[in-house]
């Protein structure tokens, strides 16, 4: 029996040590479940308690009794003659604690306190847990991959098992049995299942804890960081603030040739860091907030529901904008206000359109209500300007001309005044001026005798020709209209 007694001490000794679980909560255990097997052999009405000496761990249970004149309840009252028997000093009223030999148990109450010990040992165990990692969430723990379940990954801590959801895992990362793994201690829940602690490696606070363990500037809150925004893997933006002038906070987290930022982004699997100084001014903090891109300028459109326009260069519209409005969407959720963003060329082309609709639609002075009709005529004599570049001679840009005279050949046909075949009489066509006498020149026929023995000459003159008498071969009037 003394070996026993001392086997079990050291058993509780060797608990206290591995598990870190104190002897009284053992010991409570311990007696719980002898009272619990100890009812299932006296009955569930019996009045029993159980005790363990804290030194030699030896246990003792009791069967409690009332001492009556007369028994109506066996199971909890006794009369004064047979309690005299276990105490000769009992009295009439009084409590009797009648000692119960542990070594009648039968197997099944032996195997019930068997269970039941481990499962409040698993229970204290668990509520040790719980007490020693609740404070420490926030912190970054470094563990090894134990198994992956589906897409959620079950990480070894030592003491304890962690889990590290598909949600709070980095996308284009993978991860193996055995590997290394760092993350941060997103919350520690207490359920009915279980203890349950989940790990982070997509949170902000996971991005802010790896700034202070690399730089010492923030450790020592010389540099605060003010706000995170980020897209886990991808890209993110670190607003920094410095509480002393001496120091540059963006030039200390990034370190001599970006050695410190370096060592975030390998952690991060390589994702892009923006850092923004902070400044009180929206306007200024915003368009510092748009890096890698440099805005132009910064409008508020609406200040109540914080809405404003951003202008960049024209060959910095995607950088502005991001892959898929990555960036766009970042520098939202950093500063809170809505934005949108245009080219320098988009605005012009705005400012163009609606000035020139103010001017054509009567905005400047005229009816408000013409606006659609100032468009039409806008849109109108911008087709004929753009006609009348390609084809000078359409819509009333055809220069005047002389009248047509029948004793003259043509000297030069405008477009669409060609003659058809037909008679000669019937010819028609029209001079350019300016071109009249360089043309009539050049065409005109050589002087020569008449009938009458005179020569034809003059600007009156009519052009000979193929019918008339004495009109030869050598004659520049001869033949059918030579060109």
């Amino acid at each position: 029996m003394e070996k026993q007694k001392t086997e079990l001490a050291l058993v509780l000794d060797q608990l206290e040590r591995e598990k870190n679980i104190k002897r009284d909560d053992v010991f409570k255990t311990i007696t719980d479940s002898l009272v619990s097997a100890l009812r299932k052999y006296f009955g569930k009405t019996a009045q029993l308690e159980a005790t363990i000496d804290p030194d030699t761990a030896e246990m003792r249970g009791f069967l409690i009794k009332k001492v009556v004149e007369e028994v109506y309840t066996p199971d909890i009252e006794i009369t004064l003659e047979e309690a005299q028997m276990f105490a000769p000093e009992a009295k009439m009223g009084e409590d009797l604690r009648i000692p119960v030999d542990i070594k009648d148990f039968s197997r099944i109450a032996a195997q019930t306190a068997k269970q039941v010990l481990i499962q409040k040992i698993r229970e204290i165990e668990k509520v040790k847990i719980f007490e020693e990692f609740k404070p420490r969430e926030g912190e970054v723990v470094t563990g090894l991959v134990h198994h992956v379940a589906g897409r959620d990954i079950f990480v070894d801590l030592g003491k304890t098992e962690a889990i590290l959801p598909f949600s709070e895992q980095i996308r284009r990362e993978h991860y193996t049995v055995n590997q290394r793994i760092r993350a941060i201690i997103h919350r520690v829940d207490k359920e009915n299942k279980g203890l349950q602690i989940v790990l982070s490696r997509a949170s902000n606070s996971f991005l802010k804890s790896l700034f202070e363990a690399e730089v010492p500037e923030i450790a020592e809150k010389v540099i605060e960081i003010v706000n995170v925004a980020r897209e886990p893997g991808f890209r993110a933006k670190v607003v920094v603030r410095s509480n002393s002038t001496k120091v540059d906070p963006v030039g200390a987290c990034v370190g001599i040739r970006g050695s410190r930022i370096r060592v975030i982004m390998s952690e991060l699997a390589g994702e892009k860091i923006d850092l923004i100084p902070y400044n009180e001014e929206t306007l200024y903090f915003i368009a510092k907030a748009f890096s890698p891109a440099t805005p132009t300028s910064v409008k508020v459109l609406d200040k109540e529901n914080r809405r404003a326009l951003v202008i960049v260069p024209d060959d910095q519209l995607a950088i502005a904008i991001g892959r898929e409005g990555q960036n766009i969407r970042l520098v939202s959720r950093l500063t809170g206000w809505e934005l949108e963003v245009k080219s320098e060329g988009q605005k012009f082309e705005e400012t163009r359109k609606t000035t020139e609709l103010q001017l054509v639609g009567g905005q400047l002075g005229g009816d408000p209500q013409d606006h659609r009709a100032g468009r039409q005529r806008a849109a109108q004599d911008r087709r004929r300007r753009q006609q009348g570049r390609r084809d000078p001679d359409r819509h009333g840009h055809r220069q005047h001309t002389e009248a047509f005279r029948p004793d003259r050949r043509p000297a030069f046909f405008l477009p669409g005044d060609r003659p058809q075949d037909g008679p000669e009489d019937d010819r028609r066509g029209q001079e350019v001026p300016g071109r009249e006498s360089r043309l009539r020149r050049h065409f005109r026929a050589r002087p020569r005798a008449g009938p009458g023995g005179r020569r034809e000459t003059g600007r009156g003159d009519r052009v000979p020709r193929a019918g008339d008498p004495g009109a030869g071969r050598g004659s520049r009037g001869g033949g059918r209209d030579r060109r």
